[in-house]
């Protein structure tokens, strides 16, 4: 009887993990989730809040383009002349609006510094200036490693400037690859979607139907149905080449920031040329 007991126990139990699974994204989480990360990056794109502990945006970096100024001027270095090439990060504006009985009520903005840029993937991380924001909700990155064909999405920006705009589709493919112009003509990887993308969507979010962050919306032919999204993997990689993988890998063994940061430091410093390996007992020049 005991085991019986057990064994319907473990059946109930198996039944509500899978109809947990099954359930998706609640309509009422996802309106917490969008209203609360989804902002407008300067006049004319997306971002989503990413991280609450860096207060971390994500966007793409066509969307902070005009926010880079470089300058390329004279100087000597050792004695000769060299045309050195300098770049002018600056700050970039972020806002989210308020809304009652379909009126717009209020607006908050932000001001945020570029802290990376991948040009060849087209995306970009702002982090919020201000020593702490009110926002209680992020946005999961996706830490998986595989996105099917078929399966529901959700894209999430500001399509001509209608903030925090929904709109439903599915995977329409996950192969595509194309030469684009801001990248320097490189190939650059997409997640085909048919949801709605167009004009002010880039740089928003695309979810799956578990809520997670699988992409970020960058480029739609909005009569043809056909939108194209950078996908996960290369957030992922993005995140973690600029010390954030702690963003989407939550394993107990991920540095945070600033560790990576140091720790990232330290190895540069370690392999200049003509530096001398440590003397530390715990390391040597073998590596043992």
């Amino acid at each position: 009887m005991v085991t019986m007991r057990k064994l319907f126990l473990a059946m109930g139990l198996l039944f509500y993990a899978v109809a947990a699974a099954f359930a998706g994204w609640s309509v009422e989480r996802m309106n917490e989730v969008v209203s609360q990360t989804n902002f407008i990056v300067g006049t004319g794109c997306s971002g989503t809040l990413i991280s609450l502990k860096y207060k971390l945006i994500l966007t793409n970096h066509h969307c902070i383009r005009s926010y880079v100024r470089v300058e390329t001027r004279d100087e000597v270095v050792n004695g000769v002349v060299k045309k050195l090439r300098k770049e002018d990060l600056r700050d970039v504006e972020v806002s989210q609006r308020a809304y009652a009985n379909y009126r717009k009520v209020g607006s908050a903005s932000w001001q945020s510094v570029i802290v990376a840029r991948w040009k060849e993937s087209d995306l970009a991380l702002l982090q919020i200036r201000a020593e702490s924001i009110p926002h209680k909700v992020q946005s999961d990155v996706f830490p998986g490693k595989k996105v099917y064909r078929g399966e529901t999405v959700y894209a999430v920006g500001n399509p001509m400037m209608l903030d925090a705009t929904i709109s439903r589709g599915i995977v329409s493919s996950t192969n595509r690859m194309f030469r684009v112009p801001w990248a320097n003509n490189k190939e650059v990887p997409f997640t085909q979607i048919d949801a709605a993308i167009t004009s002010g969507s880039s740089g928003g979010a695309l979810y799956n139907e578990a809520g997670m962050l699988i992409g970020v919306p960058a480029a739609g032919a909005r009569q043809a149905g056909i939108g194209l999204a950078i996908p996960f993997f290369r957030i992922q990689s993005f995140l973690t080449r600029h010390c954030y993988r702690d963003v989407w890998d939550r394993a107990p063994d991920v540095k945070d920031h600033a560790t990576c940061m140091k720790d990232s430091k330290a190895e540069k410093e370690n392999k200049k040329p003509g530096k001398e390996a440590s003397s530390s007992p715990s390391t040597s020049s073998d590596g043992t």
